[in-house]
Formats: C-alpha cells, sequence, structure tokens
C-alpha cells in the first residue's frame, strides 16, 4: 500500500515537474517576437550580456544547492526539526556566499569601464541573485512541492507576459523589461518566503553543522561551473555595442 502512494507521488511530480519544462519552453515562445521586435538589436544585446554577466556572478552565489539542497532535504523531509535545521544551515552558507558575491559584482559595475552602460540592467537583474537564495527551490523541490512549484511558477509567467505587453512598447523600455523578467523570477521566490513557516521554523539552534555542506557543495559547484561557467565567462571578455538606459 504504501509502495502504491509512493509510486503515485512519483508519477505525479514528474507529470507537475513536465508541466513546468513546457511551459519554460512555451512562454519564450510567446514572447520572443515581440520583445525581438518592440526592443530592436542593440537594447537585445544589451540585456542578453547583462544578464550573462549576473548569472556567472549568480553561480557563485548558488554554489551547488540546486542540486545538494534537493537531496538534503529530501533526506529529512518527514522530520520537521531536521528539515528546519539542514535549511537554515544550507541558507546561512548561501547567504553569505552571496554577500561577497553582490559585494564583488557592485563593486565592478562602478570600477570596470565596459559594464558602465549596463549598470542599470545588472542592478535590476542582480536582485535575483538575492531572491534565488532565500527563495529556497531546493527545500520545497526536496520535499516534493512540485504542484505548488508549477502553478506558482505558471501563474507568475502569465502575470508577466500580460504586464511585457502593456509596458514595453520601445527599445527605451529595456530597464522596464529587465524589471518585469526579474518579477517573474523572483515573485514565486518571495512567495516561497512567505509559505516556508508552513514546513520549517526559523528557532535557532544550538549548534550547526556546517562542515558536512561543504565538502558535496563545492564539489557540485565545481561540476556545475565546468558546465556553464565556461560559456557564460566568455561575455566577461565579450560586449556589445554600449547603449544607456535611465532608472
Amino acid at each position: 500500500m504504501a509502495t502504491d502512494r509512493k509510486q503515485k507521488s512519483i508519477g505525479k511530480n514528474v507529470i507537475w515537474n513536465g508541466i513546468l519544462s513546457l511551459s519554460s519552453i512555451l512562454f519564450p515562445i510567446i514572447t520572443f517576437p515581440y520583445i525581438t521586435r518592440v526592443l530592436g538589436v542593440e537594447t537585445n544585446g544589451a540585456i542578453s550580456f547583462a544578464t550573462s554577466v549576473v548569472n556567472y556572478f549568480a553561480l557563485f552565489a548558488t554554489l551547488g544547492l540546486s542540486s545538494y539542497g534537493v537531496k538534503a532535504c529530501a533526506q529529512v523531509k518527514d522530520d520537521r526539526n531536521q528539515l528546519s535545521k539542514v535549511t537554515q544551515e544550507l541558507l546561512m552558507i548561501s547567504s553569505i556566499a552571496a554577500i561577497i558575491v553582490l559585494v564583488v559584482l557592485y563593486l565592478s559595475l562602478w570600477f570596470v569601464p565596459q559594464f558602465k552602460s549596463y549598470r542599470s540592467l545588472m542592478m535590476v537583474y542582480s536582485v535575483n541573485i538575492v531572491l534565488n537564495v532565500l527563495g529556497m527551490n531546493w527545500m520545497y523541490q526536496g520535499i516534493e512541492k512540485y504542484k505548488y512549484i508549477t502553478t506558482r511558477s505558471i501563474a507568475f509567467k502569465i502575470i508577466s507576459i500580460v504586464l511585457m505587453f502593456l509596458f514595453v512598447k520601445k527599445p527605451s523600455d529595456g530597464v522596464i523589461y529587465a524589471i518585469i523578467s526579474v518579477f517573474a523570477v523572483s515573485a514565486g521566490n518571495i512567495l516561497n518566503i512567505i509559505y516556508s513557516h508552513n514546513y520549517i521554523s526559523f528557532k535557532r539552534y544550538n549548534e550547526y553543522s556546517f562542515k558536512r555542506h561543504l565538502k558535496p557543495i563545492f564539489i557540485l559547484f565545481a561540476t556545475k561551473y565546468s558546465l556553464q561557467g565556461t560559456t557564460q565567462g566568455r561575455y566577461l571578455t565579450g560586449g556589445v555595442p554600449p547603449v544607456r538606459f535611465s532608472m
């Protein structure tokens, strides 16, 4: 009986995850032609450059938590106390990494000449770094809340599409587009924070075990960086024609 329930749960998770993956393909297909036309080549190039650089920094902020956090939380999902402790430990590790990354990023925006023209866009997209860390998507995946993850994600994507068609009308609307893009991702992370008390508590523990997480996190980070870092890193030495935006 327990095996049947587990198999049904796995089946539902696969379906919800499939719907989420499908939405990640369909929504860009809907928005891409419009955004390409109204923003133009120059603005789209600036947005691609800004997002690539910020995503490169985000690799160091999230470390290997997108994979390790899911596994670590899944192992203790039936024990609220242990789940809370593990989540707090991982949050503290990723928060320290995010603070360091943001300091380096913001210093770069003022001291790296190539970034000057993209400062407004990068500052907007950097919000994703903070909220991706605090959003704890890995915890929700670990406790198998895939229905919640999928419905939340699709709802905010639909809202963001409506906002794009309403407010992004010309090439100078690049920052507006960036804000809406950040909303599409980060609004869900804010909701994650609000609803997290249903699954974990934030009481302080006398002892935390950070060391047990560090080795697997850095191994996964090294693997992830080797796959993504080289591709995104090339944007740091490349670039697109400068374009200025105002906030």
